[in-house]
């Protein structure tokens, strides 16, 4: 029998609209927690393996260990940039199925002022587990863009 076929087999798409506040919620979280250092709420928040891929490889990561790295080394990175916050700009959100969906963010990288230093856009697959609570199961890093300010213009 097929994978996804049978008694188990659901239509596409969210269960209920609440499925995408989820996601939101769920993003707002990672957020804060990635932006404060709290890399112990963002480990539990991903499933383990997860898979992250970008233009430069592929990286697994296998337990709680490479995780916390994982996010201490981006913390250490914002730092260094002077990123001090970050809001997920949810693209997309594409369900898979009912437990499994795909979402394109955009994460605005933000200064001390509130201004936008550079953005970062990426894809992940979030998925409900067996006791219904949403884990990030894979994410491709698509690279950051600079924000140019040159253009923007002055309010009088």
């Amino acid at each position: 029998m097929p994978l996804g076929a049978g008694e188990n087999a659901r239509a596409f798409g969210p269960r209920s609209v609440q499925d995408d506040i989820k996601i939101r919620d769920f993003l707002a979280r990672m957020a804060s927690s990635l932006t404060s250092g709290d890399v112990d709420t963002l480990a539990h928040l991903w499933e383990t393996p997860v898979f992250v891929l970008d233009d430069d490889g592929a990286e697994v990561l296998d337990s709680l260990q490479d995780m916390n790295d994982f996010f201490a080394a981006a913390k250490a990175s914002y730092y260094k940039r002077g990123i001090v916050a970050t809001s997920a700009d949810i693209m997309q959100i594409e369900w898979l199925t009912q437990r499994i969906a795909i979402v394109d963010v955009r994460w605005p990288h933000l200064d001390a002022s509130g201004h936008e230093r550079s953005a970062e856009c990426a894809t992940y697959t979030l998925r409900f587990d067996d006791s219904n609570t949403l884990r990030l199961r894979s994410v491709v890093l698509r690279g950051v863009t600079r924000v140019s300010h040159s253009s923007v213009v002055p309010k009088l």
